[in-house]
């Protein structure tokens, strides 16, 4: 059970050893670039998978909902991004540390 009391610091790196590797980087030309679309996806669909809250699940499925993933865009103009700063500003423990791992 991921564990709040210890602080940001060892619940994320608790979390970070549970959650599977993923890597967000791809080749552009001779450059090796994050691909930070597919982080945030990623970050924001942990929260929603963790926390399991049906506000979450709403935001989140709001903007996965109308996704063009071929073109990387909300058709609304929402994005993973704007998710975060958002969830961010609740101020919880649990959160920073999901978003942290």
């Amino acid at each position: 059970m991921l564990e709040t009391s210890k602080g940001l610091t060892l619940g994320s790196e608790w979390l970070s050893s549970k959650l599977p590797f993923l890597s967000f980087n791809r080749v552009q030309g001779k450059n090796i670039r994050k691909d930070s679309k597919a982080q945030n996806l990623d970050i924001t669909a942990n929260v929603k998978v963790i926390l399991d809250d049906k506000n979450y699940s709403v935001e989140f499925n709001f903007v996965f909902d109308r996704y063009d993933f071929n073109t990387f865009a909300n058709l609304n103009g929402n994005t993973f991004l704007n998710l975060i700063p958002e969830w961010l500003q609740e101020n919880s423990m649990i959160i920073n540390i999901i978003i942290s791992a």
